[in-house]
């Protein structure tokens, strides 16, 4: 399933942008009474982690050249950094951060696709889709503007792609658009089904 959830943004790629994924805690299906109340453990965190795969040009294919995330935090040119894995529990709200230099990116990196996963989370049953809501926003390093900001509600398996920049002419474009990537177990199967097809829209 693929769903598109804002509009394009197309810039120069001339500064530094930031990508922050946030995310509610998950809201249990409480029981009804006042035993079934006291009884029923308070909404909990949701471990999601956000991620970034370099996508380079193979004769016309796309191919995942590298994965930026919380256990790979830099990508060997330094052009994309992660904030690191999340793990503050005690908040309603939690976050993470991409940041993206784009002018330090290989020519060769066409597309940098963007994802968030639950692969860690121990409620194995737990999946996007029931979520109150995930958020994605797109800053300008720099100056701080807001150049976008998307919510995402009742979609989703345990690991989705939630928009990707893509490389056009002498400037980018990001794409805000949600793919459900099913039956996804480990970080090496959420590689393998990444969406190549951004490589014919650079």
């Amino acid at each position: 399933m693929k769903k598109a959830f804002g509009k394009d943004i197309i810039f120069d790629g001339k500064f530094p942008v930031t990508i922050s994924f946030s995310w509610n805690q998950y809201k249990k299906q409480h029981s009804s009474g006042l035993i079934g109340g006291l009884l029923e453990k308070a909404d909990s965190a949701v471990d999601c982690d956000a991620s970034a795969f370099l996508l380079e040009d193979n004769n016309g294919a796309g191919k995942v050249k590298c994965c930026v995330g919380y256990d790979n935090l830099r990508s060997e040119e330094g052009a994309i950094v992660h904030g690191g894995d999340n793990i503050n529990s005690s908040t309603l709200n939690n976050d993470e951060v991409i940041s993206v230099d784009l002018s330090r990116l290989s020519q060769d990196i066409k597309a940098i696709v963007f994802t968030l996963d639950m692969l860690k989370e121990d409620k194995k049953q737990l999946a996007f889709g029931q979520l109150g809501h995930t958020k994605i926003s797109l800053t300008n390093s720099k100056n701080g503007d807001l150049l976008g900001e998307y919510n995402i509600v009742g979609i989703g398996d345990k690991a989705i792609q939630v928009g990707a920049l893509i490389r056009k002419n002498d400037g980018w474009m990001f794409k805000p658009e949600v793919v459900e990537l099913k039956n996804v177990m480990n970080r090496q199967e959420l590689g393998r089904n990444i969406s190549l097809e951004y490589i014919q829209m650079s």
